[in-house]
């Protein structure tokens, strides 16, 4: 039963609450504590007024549920962007081509203790006038004698320098890994990149100590940057168990500001993943929930790792491929099918990376080989989908699948993949959300962080304007209503992990997580979209972030 006096009420607003299929507009919502117990206007709302209760008059402001990230990888963004290089590439960040990456890395070395890794991430080759990523022989121009470990942005390719190789013990005698390659030189010793599960070794023997300094001020700086651009449900979408720990030691400690979705990583642990139930609150604040079991099946569209059913539409030029390179799966085909089939019949919610078409067709043979299960609400999600086909989309529609999009993709990399990656008409249809949407689909969008930085506004606007850097209207046909953008990443994003019932949208009865902006989207131009400012975040229905402090 929701009490009838509040202990803070907004008022003057214009407050968008995301409950139905079109825009409900109301002036005022009232809070107990925690929950939200009354929304309208405020001559409705003055009921629940006493003498203790605190108002706030928003201004004619905006207020929206606050935002749901449904897929990113809240730790790895925070720690990466406290403890690593950033070595971002235009439009991201500032790096232009290989000379600019050595000076960075070069200037960052000299600052660092003897025996420390050198760790940069975010860079990317197709960003670069080089179109490369640098092999052992410009990381070594930083240090002959430091391991140097450059993670590409998309977290599916590497590069390392000598030492680096060395001391993963992979400079000789290293067999490739299924699902990963290695590129070599005349003599057989790695030339300097490496794809995929090949990746793991420099990761895990000389990268973990450095991601793992100081990571509670990691989680703190991190959950900082996402209450400052609304977002108040992360996701972690390929935890393992010392990350879930890590974020109950940040929430102890009071450093953890927004809610986390914990998606362990279930590949191969299918017995541990069972007995996990999606939606649960794991704290009793809701700060952290459990989430659907995740699953990778490929890789990254600009890393040319992703599984295509047709060949890529160039052949990466200085990462030569057969002229009929698809991409391939970074699992085993048959034991991943295996595993989705026990899942899905033991009713276990499965988050599966599917950034290839190709990749999408085995997942979805696999569930069309699947017994019934009792319940039909499990919301399997397919992450990423960029490439879905209409016929997939109405496959996924008939098994009850749903579509997390990456609609950051539209600007960052959407001329690669009108130009190089895909083609003009696979390009175009990339990240279709008017196709799911014509479905009736519930679909999401993300920015899986730290891929590109957490901005829900910027998905907004990518998915209104299909804009890519050079200004092309990428799919006149996909593009969708700022209503229909933000759903993305409200509600819909919130019905994905089946906890709609306490946020995403703006009702009674729901938590009170809020995020006022200072201009309406709905009313606003397009273009302008992604230039609205967040004033506040509320979380429990306490602010969390306010812009004038």
């Amino acid at each position: 039963m929701l009490e009838n006096k509040a202990s803070l009420i907004f008022y003057n607003g214009t407050i968008i609450t995301m409950e139905a299929e079109e825009p409900t507009i109301c002036q005022a919502v009232a809070l107990h504590k925690d929950r939200i117990i009354a929304v309208g206007d405020y001559n409705e709302i003055k009921s629940y007024e006493d003498s203790s209760t605190k108002k706030i008059d928003l201004k004619g402001k905006t207020m929206l549920p606050g935002f749901i990230d449904p897929h990113g990888h809240f730790t790895l963004n925070a720690i990466q962007r406290s403890n690593l290089i950033d070595c971002s590439c235009a439009p991201v960040g500032e790096i232009k081509d290989m000379e600019g990456l050595i000076k960075r890395l070069q200037q960052a070395e000299k600052k660092l203790k003897k025996g420390q890794v050198l760790i940069g991430f975010g860079f990317d080759d197709t960003l670069v006038s080089e179109y490369a990523m640098p092999g052992v022989k410009e990381l070594d121009r930083v240090s002959k004698e430091r391991p140097v470990i450059l993670v590409h942005a998309s977290n599916h390719i590497a590069s390392a320098n000598t030492s680096a190789f060395k001391k993963a013990k992979m400079w000789e005698g290293y067999e490739t890994p299924v699902g990963g390659t290695v590129y070599r030189d005349e003599n057989g010793y790695p030339s300097g990149v490496v794809e995929e599960t090949a990746m793991y070794p420099l990761i895990i023997k000389l990268a973990v100590k450095n991601l793992l300094k100081k990571p509670v001020q990691a989680v703190d700086k991190g959950s900082k940057e996402f209450v400052s651009v609304g977002v108040t449900t992360a996701n972690e979408g390929a935890s393992l168990l010392p990350i879930e720990l890590l974020l109950k030691l940040a929430r102890k400690r009071k450093k953890l500001k927004n809610r986390v979705v914990i998606c362990p990583l279930v590949n191969g642990k299918v017995d541990k993943a069972i007995k996990s139930q999606q939606g649960k609150a794991i704290t009793s604040d809701n700060l952290l929930i459990k989430g659907a079991g995740k699953m990778i099946t490929d890789g990254s569209i600009q890393a040319h790792t992703a599984y295509l059913s047709k060949p890529y539409h160039t052949i990466h030029p200085t990462r030569p491929k057969p002229k009929d390179y698809r991409g391939f799966a970074s699992v085993d085909e048959e034991k991943t099918k295996k595993e989705i089939m026990e899942l899905h019949k033991a009713g276990r919610q499965i988050a599966i990376h599917c950034n290839g078409d190709g990749a999408l067709d085995m997942v979805l043979d696999s569930f069309k080989s699947c017994e019934t299960n009792s319940d039909h609400d499990l919301r399997h999600l397919i992450i990423h989908c960029q490439t879905v086909r209409e016929d997939q989309l109405d496959d996924m529609k008939k098994l009850g699948i749903l579509p997390a999009f990456f609609p950051a993709h539209i600007n960052v990399w959407g001329d690669g993949h009108y130009n190089k990656f895909l083609g003009p008409d696979r390009g175009e249809r990339i990240n279709p959300i008017r196709s799911a949407l014509d479905r009736g689909m519930v679909y999401s969008s993300h920015n899986d962080a730290p891929v590109t930085r957490v901005n829900p506004l910027g998905l907004v606007w990518s998915s209104v304007t299909r804009l890519t850097n050079s200004q092309r209207v990428l799919g006149e046909a996909q593009k969708v209503s700022a209503y229909e953008a933000l759903l993305g990443v409200t509600r819909y994003g919130a019905y994905q992990y089946h906890i709609e019932d306490r946020v995403g949208s703006i009702q009674p009865g729901l938590l009170g997580d809020l995020v006022i902006l200072d201009k309406n989207p709905l009313e606003c131009k397009p273009e302008e979209i992604k230039d609205i400012q967040v004033l506040s975040t509320w979380v429990n229905g306490k602010c969390v972030y306010n812009s004038e402090k």
